[in-house]
């Protein structure tokens, strides 16, 4: 357990080399905000889309043996993370398996995939094409309920051909559902979120709120000064100095190999952000480490990119 402790961070930290030399996938940021959807998302039947609602949302219905949502394409190339955050309701409803639908948050590539599903049992699986099905056995997700927002994380590594999926509800700290190795560009190509209503009665047909997508490689400068880090027994709260029109994402490790962001895409802060850290100190050891990037705020919907030099990235050790 970590205690309670403030580390002022000098130029001695360490410093781990990104390797961002090959291709990458697009940044982009959606918040479903406006009146049209971005021009880079295909609606998979439409008829049953209903559209934003004025509040931040794009709300799809789940049609009987069918499939309803939305497909991007994304390039798999290069690592990355993708993060999905909406609400379902109704889809769990009370006992019987609710609406008898699947939500499906899924990677496709010619002859492969990789998918996130989550039934209205309230039971959570991962399965690959490449690997013959399921990665883990279902879980049990016992504590969420209609309204409550559901957040998928993917993070992947080209290198190590490594995908680790994690999951949220509501301000929760992520859970890792799977980390496996055989995940390919292959399986990458195109992004789908659905609802699949298996059951019959057409009068529970689920629904889904979509809140946000976005998509981001590693590219990220440095933060080299300004650091300072407060460690409890379970939260961490981490401040940095900031600029004007940038963003900022934190990342965690605990062995300096395999990085999951803690949290991605903030907004500057000027002089300095800071961040609340739920459930990364209760291990023996962890590190963090901070990236900036110039910022091309999206409006609305509308996806953005980046354009950062690839370089160093600084690496907090919190404890030995």
């Amino acid at each position: 357990m970590i205690s309670l402790a403030q580390l002022q961070v000098a130029a001695s930290l360490l410093i781990a080399s990104a390797n961002t030399g090959r291709a990458q996938v697009l940044n982009f940021a959606d918040n479903f905000e406006g009146t049209d959807l971005n021009p880079e998302w295909t609606a998979i039947n439409p008829a049953t889309h209903d559209g934003f609602d004025g509040n931040g949302h794009y709300l799809i219905r789940g049609p009987q043996s069918s499939t309803a949502g939305l497909r991007r394409d994304v390039g798999g190339q290069g690592d990355f993370t993708a993060e999905v955050s909406l609400e379902l309701g109704p889809f769990f409803l009370n006992g019987s398996g609710g609406t008898q639908s699947d939500l499906k948050v899924r990677f496709t590539g010619p002859g492969a995939s990789l998918e996130v599903v989550l039934n209205s049992f309230k039971n959570l699986r991962v399965s690959s094409s490449e690997l013959g099905g399921n990665l883990e056995d279902p879980i049990s997700v016992g504590g969420i309920e209609d309204g409550d927002d559901f957040n998928i994380q993917f993070n992947y590594q080209e290198a190590s051909n490594t995908m680790t999926v994690s999951y949220s509800i509501n301000d929760d700290a992520w859970i890792q559902l799977t980390s496996a190795v055989g995940i390919t560009p292959t399986a990458l190509k195109t992004s789908e979120i659905v609802l699949f209503k298996f059951g019959n009665n057409e009068a529970t047909l689920p629904r889904m709120k979509l809140d946000r997508y976005e998509m981001s490689n590693p590219d990220y400068a440095p933060i080299t000064s300004g650091l300072e880090l407060i460690s409890g027994t379970d939260d961490s709260i981490i401040t940095w100095d900031s600029k004007p029109s940038k963003i900022y994402q934190v990342q965690w490790s605990t062995d300096l190999v395999s990085w999951l962001p803690a949290a991605n895409h903030l907004p500057a802060t000027p002089p300095t952000n800071t961040e609340y850290l739920k459930g990364f100190s209760s291990g023996p050891k962890g590190f963090f480490r901070i990236g900036e990037q110039d910022a091309d705020p999206p409006t609305g919907h509308q996806s953005y990119s980046f354009d950062a030099t690839p370089t160093e990235i600084v690496t907090i050790h919190l404890q030995e």
